[in-house]
């Protein structure tokens, strides 16, 4: 089967309710694509899927810090076919019966909300497995979405969005 023949895919850094699967359904929106996000662990598994030509399209964060990792390594490969801007809405949040913040999940992109030199920092993939290390107890709070945060009953402590962010989005050549 070739690429015309397959159904357009758009993988991105998962699972639902991270940013960049609000990115990836806008950008899938705006251009009339037929499909839901595929969602990844990580943003090199969402790119990797692109260079295996199993989706046909990768939606990755440009505040991701090793996204040069993913681009310049396969040039002869794959191209920017779009870059966009997309609101980011993230907080700080934790578990209601938590009284003092030691320790927190974040993805590495959301650290810089993390001035505290006294906290323990996890860093996780994604908002939303930061948001269930903290529901689960491993930290005592997280840097999530609204969204992942109401999934696993979190409480705000503080809002950081919405504040623009832009996306890149590649495909093969």
């Amino acid at each position: 089967m070739t690429v015309a023949d397959k159904k357009t895919n758009v993988s991105t850094l998962g699972p639902i309710n991270t940013n960049s699967y609000y990115a990836a359904k806008a950008y899938i929106k705006n251009k009339n694509i037929a499909c839901e996000p595929v969602l990844c662990e990580t943003a090199e598994e969402s790119f990797d899927l692109l260079l295996k030509n199993k989706v046909q399209a990768c939606v990755v964060c440009n505040l991701y810090p090793d996204i040069h990792k993913l681009y310049i390594p396969n040039l002869n490969v794959v191209t920017v076919a779009h870059v966009f801007i997309h609101n980011a809405y993230m907080g700080l949040y934790k578990r209601r019966n938590i009284k003092s913040i030691k320790s927190v999940a974040a993805p590495i992109t959301s650290t810089i909300f993390l001035k505290d030199d006294d906290l323990i920092i996890s860093i996780v993939n994604s908002n939303a497995e930061a948001a269930s290390a903290c529901a689960q107890g491993v930290v005592d709070a997280a840097i999530a979405t609204s969204s992942s945060a109401e999934d696993y009953g979190l409480v705000a402590l503080r809002k950081y969005g919405p504040f623009a962010v832009p996306y890149t989005v590649f495909k093969r050549r």
